[in-house]
């Protein structure tokens, strides 16, 4: 039967120090997730790896209207792109965006009617205003945002396991 426990161990010590450990861990196994982020946009490519779908005739109509020659996805302006931006604190790492970003990620109801513009100049029309359903854009998972950022290998799994050592390094737990 044990009597009495003796912890040689600050917890509350340890706890801050593998939360430190978890968000510098992350960020060194996933790297920048605004750079990943960027990147996966600039490629064409969404989360799980495979091309991001090609944009509907309407959609590049809509840009040639506006002037612009892109028929990249999510890419137009140019804004969305420089939106991302990797936000680090001592408890967490993710990134921001603009809200337009998520939008696209979980897709949208359309419920306007908008001028088409090139540069100040009305060039046409468009109404959607009867609810179209425009897809989602899987450049990100918009339920689990960090899923397929990145993968845990045995060299990362072999690294965490050493810094807990470290922080639980000559510290026991004694059972009387």
């Amino acid at each position: 039967m044990i009597k009495k426990i003796v912890m040689t161990v600050d917890f509350e010590k340890a706890k801050k120090k593998i939360r430190s450990f978890q968000v510098d861990a992350v960020s060194s196994i996933m790297g920048d997730p605004g750079e990943i982020i960027r990147d996966r946009i600039s490629k064409g490519k969404d989360w799980r790896g495979g091309q991001l779908a090609s944009l509907k005739p309407s959609t590049l109509n809509i840009r040639k209207m506006r002037g612009r020659s892109s028929s990249k996805p999510l890419i137009d302006t140019g804004n969305l792109l420089k939106s991302i931006k990797t936000v680090k604190t001592k408890k967490k790492t993710g990134f921001k965006m603009m809200k337009y970003g998520m939008h696209q990620a979980k897709g949208f109801v359309t419920t306007n009617k908008f001028a088409v513009k090139n540069g100040n100049k009305v060039v046409g029309w468009r109404d959607y205003s009867d609810g179209r359903f425009v897809p989602p854009r899987d450049f990100i998972n918009p339920e689990q945002p960090f899923a397929g950022m990145f993968e845990v290998d045995s060299e990362s799994l072999k690294k965490t396991i050493r810094e807990l050592k470290k922080v639980l390094r000559h510290k026991k737990v004694i059972y009387i």
